[in-house]
């Protein structure tokens, strides 16, 4: 599961899945991606509906460092719960700087109401999360995962073109797409 924008133009024979690492230059098992599946509704203009899901030539094998993060079973709603994002995106805006570890950092969940009020691209298929200075997604963060209590509740989509300066993270809010993601994968 990913964003959209990141497989828009993009043949699966270009994407390898990585699991089992931490570390972009080392370690791992290579999984080559056969199908990419946009979400239909997916708007480019608006960066709504910003979803898509990859399925790869064979299963992924799971063990210490791979295990299967769960779907939501309801919408979480639950302001100011600082949920979990991780990534490889860059730790800097100028000039940008990507770190070869596994980056993590800790965003509480702003209300809906406040979220909504922040652009007209945000719908309630989004999530927010606030951001400190220093902290919140950047560039090569999109696709990422936020995760709460073991399930992933976001997928990172947008933010203010400066990273980490204090505006809010929009994520897709997979529990949206929850049916969507559950009907493909069948």
């Amino acid at each position: 599961m990913t964003a959209a924008h990141c497989l828009s133009g993009i043949q699966p024979s270009q994407i390898t899945v990585v699991a089992g690492t931490n570390r972009l230059d080392s370690g791992g098992e290579f999984y080559q991606a056969i199908r990419t599946v946009i979400n239909p509704n997916w708007n480019s203009v608006l960066t709504r509906n910003d979803i898509a899901l990859i399925e790869v030539s064979q299963d992924i094998v799971f063990g210490d460092k791979v295990q299967p993060i769960a779907l939501p079973t309801e919408d979480f709603n639950e302001v100011g719960y600082w949920a979990e994002l991780s990534g490889w995106g860059s730790v800097r805006l100028i000039p940008p700087v990507a770190k070869n570890e596994l980056q993590y950092a800790f965003l509480p969940i702003m209300d809906q109401a406040e979220c909504l009020s922040r652009s007209i691209k945000i719908t309630n298929s989004n999530i927010c999360t606030s951001t400190r200075t220093g902290q919140g997604a950047c560039y090569g963060d999109s696709g990422n995962p936020l995760v709460a209590e073991g399930v992933q509740i976001g997928i990172v989509s947008w933010g203010s073109p400066l990273c980490a300066i204090g505006q809010p993270d929009v994520h897709t809010r997979v529990w949206s797409f929850v049916d969507w993601i559950n009907e493909t994968i069948n």
